[in-house]
């Protein structure tokens, strides 16, 4: 019998998801985390010299209010698999349109 293929991972973001930017890890001027507990990968592009393809379940934020996620390869060519979010104040995210 085959082994099975590794589950791919994908990431829906939920409000609660988006949580105080001082809990992740500071990097030049961004934070990053990653909610599939890859975030040593993460870290490890964005320290790069040469740059990289972030993991899945990747979250950046560079000003208070926007953040970008990470989705599975294939989510959207045209953004290279990133969601973009505009973080309101009352902590409900949206998406922003298409």
């Amino acid at each position: 019998m085959a082994e099975s293929a590794e589950p791919v991972q994908d990431l829906e973001m939920q409000a609660e998801d988006f949580e105080c930017i001082q809990n992740w890890d500071k990097i030049n001027n961004f934070f990053i985390t990653n909610k599939l507990g890859h975030l040593e990968e993460a870290l490890a592009v964005a320290n790069s010299a040469e740059g990289g393809e972030y993991p899945v379940g990747t979250i950046i934020q560079l000003v208070p209010i926007e953040a970008m996620v990470k989705r599975v390869k294939g989510w959207d060519p045209q953004t290279n698999d990133w969601e973009f979010f505009f973080l309101g104040v009352d902590a409900e995210p949206f998406v922003f349109s298409k």
